[in-house]
């Protein structure tokens, strides 16, 4: 499915096992990612 987040009052919450990718972002754009746990890049799928 596509998200059109087009408003500053709209936002998605994606579960850790959802594979998304994020994708044509205006100039202006902010993307802003809250995490429960430290990054660690083991923990993360490169390929879908």
């Amino acid at each position: 499915k596509d998200f059109i987040l087009d408003s500053p009052h709209k936002c998605l919450i994606i579960n850790p096992e959802d594979w998304h990718t994020m994708h044509h972002f205006s100039k202006d754009a902010i993307l802003m990612v809250l995490a429960s746990e430290y990054f660690d890049p083991h923990d993360y799928i490169y390929e879908p």
